[in-house]
């Protein structure tokens, strides 16, 4: 079964932290987590989504793709794809992305996350956590 990672975070992200990124992937990718979801554009994300690339270069396997509410969507550059959680498409445009990131977080095996403060990446860790996800959190 393919195992797949949740990848969400704040925006600014601590020099502590983006520094045990690449070794965090590494960890995850060894243990058999290949594929990699998470929003386009979020400071933490960004980071990586970089360091990803760095690991497909040792392993093409690892795929890194956008969450979207619509399937229909460009695939964003950095991007290997679009991944859709189901049962999305009667949710009105603004609440899509919330949406989304609920449908992910119930239905990803992993989770990677840089959660420092409130808002709704605490959210969604609590989401994991209940669930009992293994979350990596580098906050």
């Amino acid at each position: 079964m393919e195992r797949i990672c949740f990848v969400f975070g704040h925006r600014e992200v601590a020099i502590e932290a983006a520094q045990r990124v690449l070794p965090e992937l590494h960890g995850l990718v060894e243990q058999g987590v290949k594929t990699f979801v998470m929003w386009p554009g979020g400071g933490f994300e960004g980071l990586v989504a970089a360091s990803l690339r760095i690991l497909q270069q040792n392993d093409p396997a690892v795929q890194v793709l956008c969450l979207r509410a619509d399937p229909d969507d460009p695939v964003p550059a950095g991007f290997d794809g679009i991944y859709c959680p189901p049962g999305l498409g009667e949710i009105p445009k603004r609440f899509a992305e919330t949406h989304s990131s609920r449908a992910m977080a119930a239905l990803c095996h992993q989770g990677l996350c840089y959660v420092d403060r409130r808002g709704n990446a605490q959210i969604l860790l609590g989401i994991l956590q209940r669930r009992g996800v293994p979350v990596v959190d580098l906050a």
